[in-house]
C-alpha cells in the first residue's frame, strides 16, 4: 500500500496475502483502497476483485485477537488490525471461525461489524 499511485510512492503498509480490502476509486492501473485502517494505493495487478457477501464478510471494529480455540482463555495466534475485512466461515456461541494472514482461528463476533 503506497501513499501515491506510483512505484516511487512511500510504502505505508504491506497487506497480507489473501486479505480483503475496500476499493474506492481507480486511476490508470492503480486503485485507492482501505486496508487494516490504512488508506493508500495499490497496483491492480496485485488485487483480485470479489463481491462482498453480506452473510460472510465482516469488518473488525478494533484490533482483534485471533484465537486458537473459540474461548477468551485460548492462546492468541495473532492480532487482526482494526477495520480489516474478514470472511467468517462459521459462528458458534458468539465466536466466528476465520482465516487471516495464513492462520485459521476464532474471533469474538461482538467486535465485528458490516463493512
Amino acid at each position: 500500500l503506497r501513499n501515491a499511485p506510483e512505484l516511487t510512492g512511500e510504502i505505508l503498509y504491506v497487506i497480507p496475502k489473501g486479505s480483503v480490502v475496500r476499493a474506492s476509486m481507480s486511476w490508470k492501473d492503480w486503485v485507492r483502497i482501505e486496508a487494516a485502517g490504512w488508506s493508500g494505493y495499490a497496483k491492480m495487478d496485485y488485487l483480485t476483485p470479489i463481491v462482498l457477501n453480506p452473510e460472510k464478510h465482516r469488518m473488525t471494529s478494533l484490533n482483534l485477537n485471533l484465537r486458537q480455540e473459540p474461548n477468551p482463555d485460548s492462546p492468541i495466534l495473532m492480532v487482526i488490525p482494526a477495520q480489516t475485512i474478514i470472511e467468517v466461515e462459521s459462528i458458534l456461541n458468539d465466536w466466528g471461525k476465520t482465516s487471516y494472514a495464513g492462520k485459521t482461528g476464532y474471533v469474538s463476533v461482538t467486535y465485528l461489524v458490516n463493512p
